[in-house]
């Protein structure tokens, strides 16, 4: 979240190369821009530090339409709850990184 990135880019402990349009902390209103640097980018990771809210939940199942391999964590996981089905139309290389919490959620 553009709100926050300063902070956690002087941090340096994760990937994290532009700021996303937020609300509140969260990100809010990005999926165009998300999608749209997404091009660049040889792979994507989306979930760690992102929070929950239904519009989030709805990205992580939009994040699944994009073409790079994709590495769904934390929150990105657990916003499929209920949603695996979209797993099955998910094309190309996609790695989950469950911890117990998540996976059982997810499962």
């Amino acid at each position: 979240p553009e709100s926050i990135w300063q902070v956690a880019a002087v941090k340096s402990d994760e990937a994290m190369p532009f700021p996303m349009p937020d609300m509140d902390g969260k990100l809010h209103g990005c999926w165009k821009e998300l999608a749209a640097r997404a091009e660049g980018c040889d792979a994507v990771l989306y979930g760690c530090g992102l929070g929950r809210s239904d519009a989030l939940d709805e990205m992580a199942r939009d994040v699944l339409t994009l073409p790079q391999p994709l590495v769904l964590d934390a929150d990105g996981i657990n916003a499929l709850a209920g949603h695996t089905d979209v797993l099955k139309r998910r094309r190309g290389i996609t790695v989950l990184t469950p911890h117990e919490g998540e996976f059982i959620r997810l499962a």
